[in-house]
């Protein structure tokens, strides 16, 4: 399996933004043996990767791969709609 370029962005260090980077690192362990490369970006200190994306909330994760963008907003709680995502 190829990698896939994974980005979330957060906004400070909150405790939403935590848990949803916990987690995506747990779903890239677990069912992608560490696969996913995976970038936090924190909005406050690199605003213009937010605004190139089109990011309007935090946590946001955002799934490039060729010819398609996928996004997730929230806080992960639900994590099988980020595996359905990158299983498509």
């Amino acid at each position: 399996m190829e990698n896939l370029k994974v980005t979330m962005f957060v906004c400070g260090n909150r405790g939403i933004h935590q848990k949803a980077q916990k987690v995506l690192y747990a779903i890239s362990r677990q069912n992608f043996n560490n696969m996913l490369q995976i970038e936090i970006v924190d909005v406050l200190k690199e605003p213009w990767k937010a605004e190139e994306h089109k990011v309007v909330a935090t946590p946001t994760v955002v799934v490039n791969t060729p010819g398609n963008r996928k996004m997730v907003i929230g806080d992960l709680s639900d994590p099988t709609m980020l595996l359905d995502l990158l299983e498509t």
